[in-house]
């Protein structure tokens, strides 16, 4: 089975997103939610092709290939969890925050220079992965890319400057989010190859999406203009999802989210706004997501 997750392309949202507003936060809220799922689901599929490798040790005819094989996903495995750690290490400095809070990003990334020592660790990744067996090397090199853009190692600050510059807390959480799936998805490419390598596979996934809806602010003021934020995880045009807000259809954004305005009620109480989202999930089965987000209108 082909494996297929398309994330949000959140580098180039933040190029053209660098503020602390209630809709970019919303966003970028959904952006965590639907990558955290995504790579949950992931790292499910990376389980089982390593205990299928770790079983074929054991199984007359794939015994052979499986010694050459199993120890290699293995690394690879090891090398995806030690990145990990240090992102979960940077996740945690800038969660208990505020998320609109731009002084600590800076403190952080830009003047104790963790910016460039992250972007270090990425770069020293993506060629310990491929330089661990040459059929990994062949058909990997040049196509393993943590980054949507090509930065050459020794031009650092281009990468601190370019994404980590002027842009809040919240953010940077789902930077590192977005970079954690990529590595992930990186792992699991390469251990199913040596699964794959060492004759058949066992483990057979269906890619799924989920709807995830929110609101750019639950208590507001009379007469407040809300965003309600709707799109499928992982943020994707291939879910061809038909969305429908408060009984209107919502064309999607560039990020394959849709955004709709609502004016609140006038009158203090709780509000709730119909939402409807219609998807196409990978097995080609149709599939409806249909539910109310509440409001309240502070007196």
């Amino acid at each position: 089975m082909r494996y297929a997750i398309h994330a949000l392309v959140i580098l180039l949202f933040f190029t053209s997103c660098k503020n602390d507003s209630k809709s970019s936060i919303a966003v970028y809220r959904m952006t965590i939610e639907g990558l955290e799922k995504s790579n949950k689901i992931i790292v499910d599929q990376i389980s089982c092709h390593l205990k299928s490798l770790e079983r074929k040790l054991w199984e007359v005819g794939e015994q052979e290939l499986a010694e050459i094989w199993q120890p290699v996903s293995v690394k690879v495995h090891k090398l995806s969890n030690e990145l990990i750690k240090y992102l979960d290490t940077l996740k945690s400095e800038v969660r208990n925050v505020d998320d609109a809070d731009y002084n600590l990003v800076k403190r952080i990334f830009l003047i104790k220079k963790k910016g460039e020592y992250l972007f270090k660790k990425l770069k020293k990744y993506e060629s310990d992965i491929v330089s661990i067996k040459p059929e990994m090397r062949e058909r990997f090199m040049g196509s393993i890319s943590l980054l949507s853009v090509d930065i050459e190692i020794s031009d650092t600050q281009k990468f601190t400057d370019k994404y980590l510059k002027d842009i809040p807390a919240i953010a940077v959480v789902a930077l590192l989010s977005n970079i954690e799936n990529q590595v992930r998805k990186t792992e699991y490419d390469l251990v199913r190859l040596g699964d794959l390598f060492s004759t058949s596979i066992s483990c057979d996934f269906s890619d799924d999406f989920s709807a995830i809806v929110s609101l750019s602010s639950t208590t507001v003021s009379p007469n407040e203009i809300i965003e309600v934020h709707a799109g499928i995880g992982y943020f994707s045009r291939a879910a061809q999802p038909k969305i429908m807000i408060n009984g209107k259809d919502i064309d999607l954004s560039d990020e394959a989210v849709a955004i709709y305005g609502v004016k609140a009620n006038s009158v203090p109480g709780e509000y709730k706004i119909p939402v409807n989202i219609e998807y196409t999930k990978p097995d080609g089965q149709k599939q409806i997501y249909s539910r109310f987000i509440s409001y309240n209108v502070e007196k």
